[in-house]
C-alpha cells in the first residue's frame, strides 16, 4: 500500500471509529454521517475528496451537507485546522480549491464543515495491512468549523504559514484564536493527565 493510500486508510478509519463517536457524543453532529469511500464509485469518491475536497456526507431530514475531515497523529494537539496554501510546482492547494468553491456563486460544491482531530499515534496493523486494536490509542482534541470561516482566517491574515518539506507551506487556523474572533466553532480537549 502506497504511503499516500495508507494515509488515506488510516485517517478514514480514525474518523469513522474514533472521531465520529466523539463528535456525536459531544452533540457537534447529528443525522447520518457517511464516509464517501464507503458509498461512492472509487473514481467519483476521488473526485470527491481531490478536487471538492469531501470526505463525508451529512445526511439530516432537511438535507445533505459535506464534511472535510484531518486526522494527525502524535503526542502533540496542535490545535489548528491546517490546509495546504502553497504547492512549489504551483499544482492547485486545498485552499486554492476551496476558495475556487466559496467563489462560485454556488457552481462548485465544497465542504461546508471542516472537522480536524489529533490523535495519539496511527493505526496499528497486523502483517497483512489489516488495522488492529485501538485500544492504546487516544483522541487528543478535535474542532469543527465552517470550512468559510477558515478560509476568512487565512486570507484575512489569521493564520500562522508553515514551511513544509519540498517548498510547500501550510496555513495554520488556531482554534481558540477563531473563537475569540466570534466564528463559530466547536472544540473538545482531552483533559490532561
Amino acid at each position: 500500500m502506497s504511503s499516500y493510500k495508507k494515509d488515506l486508510s488510516d485517517s478514514a478509519h480514525d474518523f469513522i471509529h474514533i472521531v465520529c463517536p466523539k463528535l456525536r457524543e459531544l452533540g457537534f453532529l447529528s443525522g447520518k454521517i457517511i464516509h464517501v469511500e464507503s458509498v461512492t464509485a472509487e473514481e467519483m469518491a476521488r473526485d470527491l475528496d481531490m478536487v471538492a475536497g469531501i470526505d463525508a456526507w451529512l445526511v439530516q431530514r432537511k438535507g445533505i451537507t459535506g464534511l472535510a475531515s484531518r486526522v494527525q497523529w502524535g503526542e502533540t494537539a496542535w490545535n489548528t485546522f491546517t490546509i495546504r496554501e502553497y504547492r512549489i510546482t504551483g499544482a492547485d492547494t486545498e485552499l486554492a480549491k476551496r476558495l475556487r468553491a466559496l467563489r462560485s456563486d454556488g457552481e462548485y460544491i465544497y465542504p461546508y464543515w471542516t472537522c480536524q482531530a489529533y490523535i495519539s499515534q496511527r493505526p496499528i496493523r497486523d502483517k497483512d495491512g489489516k488495522i488492529i486494536d485501538d485500544s492504546q490509542r487516544q483522541l487528543l482534541s478535535v474542532a469543527l468549523a465552517k470550512t468559510d470561516d477558515i478560509c476568512a482566517m487565512i486570507t484575512h491574515g489569521q493564520c500562522e504559514r508553515l514551511p513544509a518539506p519540498g517548498g510547500n507551506t501550510f496555513a495554520a487556523v488556531e482554534w481558540q484564536k477563531m473563537k475569540d474572533f466570534g466564528y463559530t466553532i466547536n472544540i473538545w480537549l482531552a483533559e490532561k493527565i
